[in-house]
């Protein structure tokens, strides 16, 4: 499995990538002749396999990883164990296994350059030094304060957990650069809201009815500004940066807007989704790249999976389409139709993966539900849209047992979009990894 972001992009180390393959970590070019070649080290890890692969669930909700130490180690955290090793010689400079008291009830976790943040399922809050696996500090929620909703946020020195059952929904934030003093909580007026954190630290909430754009550290009950929104619509904002957001104005809008934090959330560019095959679409997600905005769109069936932490967004949809637009014009620039092979005479939900975006190509994964049903990767030409070239990732068939199910499951469920490599189109399938492009 290729090693991801939060976002669901590739880690990558020059232009290598890292796979994980059970408890074994492996730096991989791509670029290479073979697959003797292209590994550069392998490392066994002390991770827990089994705890790791029966927890089915996609990469940005149980799995935190990333370079550390000024790009020099890759650190870990997962159900399965936390790890950090040297990049350039795979050498492992700290590990903790599941018998570890931070791991025992793992939850989710966050990692930025100097902080590893473990979030238990007994509320607890640690945060420990990526670089040594030393522990900084903890915390822990009061039982009315349980549980949390979502993994935590970490960016620009600041922390942001979301936590409380579904009446009293709330999110905490913590000052990294004071040992992870309490700021404070924001109450959040609806269970279908939303949290969100630039990338300079600035909170970012949508309860429904309002936008907020708040600095932490001049007073959480005092934004730098407030959008009022219909209530009613569902409003949603599907990615985040740090100068824009992009927003869904309602549940049952074909609009997409592009709002300027510096400008006091106001809209700069207006954009409106074509239909598809007659079919009108909605927006799920959003992807914010330079003077491209690229949306994926479909018939959802609720709005559920709008309201999810931007840019972690997986798409469940019908009739999945993506369309390309340009941000300084809004023109719309091409709508690639992404749909799989009907069945019974209709499309069947799908789960649209992150986009993987180049200079000159899009690559994208469309998931079928169940393992037994054939995936497809749509490699697109990023000028016009047009698909270039599909890749079948093949179903697999029944499996006898629940742990066999489960792994199965495991393994379908972490399957993304492709990696691009130096012109290679690295390509996940469920028997590994396949590596397509000139010799």
């Amino acid at each position: 499995m290729i090693l991801r972001d939060r976002r669901g992009r590739p880690i990558r180390a020059g232009g290598c990538i890292f796979l994980l393959q059970g408890n074994k970590l492996l730096l991989f070019d791509p670029a290479a002749v073979s697959f003797s070649r292209a590994l550069r080290w392998q490392t066994t890890l002390r991770l827990d396999v089994n705890r790791f692969q029966t927890h089915g669930t996609w990469w940005a909700q149980r799995v935190a990883a990333g370079l550390t130490a000024g790009g020099t180690r890759l650190t870990l955290a997962c159900p399965g164990g936390l790890a950090c090793v040297d990049v350039r010689t795979g050498k492992l400079c700290w590990a903790k296994g599941t018998a570890d008291a931070l791991l025992s009830r793992f939850n989710s976790a966050a990692l930025d350059a100097s902080h590893l943040i473990i979030l238990d399922n007994t509320g607890g809050l640690a945060a420990l030094d990526p670089a040594t696996g030393r522990l900084l500090w903890r915390h822990r929620l009061a039982r009315s304060q349980m549980s949390w909703w979502m993994p935590p946020l970490i960016a620009g020195g600041v922390l942001v957990t979301a936590h409380g059952p579904s009446s009293r929904r709330q999110a905490s934030v913590y000052d990294l650069t004071a040992g992870g003093r309490l700021v404070g909580s924001v109450r959040m007026e609806s269970k279908l809201g939303q949290v969100g954190l630039t990338r300079d630290g600035l909170l970012v909430v949508n309860d429904g009815g309002s936008i907020r754009m708040i600095e932490p550290m001049l007073g959480l009950d005092q934004p730098i500004w407030t959008v009022h929104l219909a209530r009613s619509g569902q409003a949603a904002f599907l990615d985040l940066t740090g100068t824009h957001m992009v927003v869904s104005p309602g549940v049952n809008s074909r609009l997409v807007e592009l709002r300027s934090l510096a400008h006091n959330g106001g809209i700069v560019r207006t954009f409106e989704l074509r239909a598809v095959g007659g079919q009108v679409v909605y927006p799920v997600s959003a992807e914010l790249m330079g003077q491209r905005l690229y949306v994926v769109a479909g018939r959802r069936p609720g709005v559920g999976p709008r309201l999810s932490i931007p840019g972690q967004v997986v798409a469940y949809i019908r009739n999945p389409c993506l369309q390309a637009f340009d941000v300084r014009t809004g023109r719309l620039l091409w709508v690639a139709d992404l749909t799989l092979g009907a069945l019974g005479g209709l499309q069947p939900y799908v789960y649209v993966m992150p986009l993987e975006v180049c200079r000159s190509h899009v690559t994208v994964l469309v998931k079928a539900q169940s393992y037994m049903r054939d995936s497809k990767v749509f490699i697109l030409d990023a000028v016009t849209g047009k698909v270039v070239q599909t890749v079948v990732v093949s179903r697999t068939g029944l499996v006898r047992g629940r742990r066999a199910a489960q792994q199965r499951y495991f393994r379908h469920m972490w399957l993304s979009s492709p990696a691009i490599c130096d012109g290679r189109v690295v390509v996940e399938t469920h028997k590994g990894i396949w590596v397509y492009g000139r010799e």
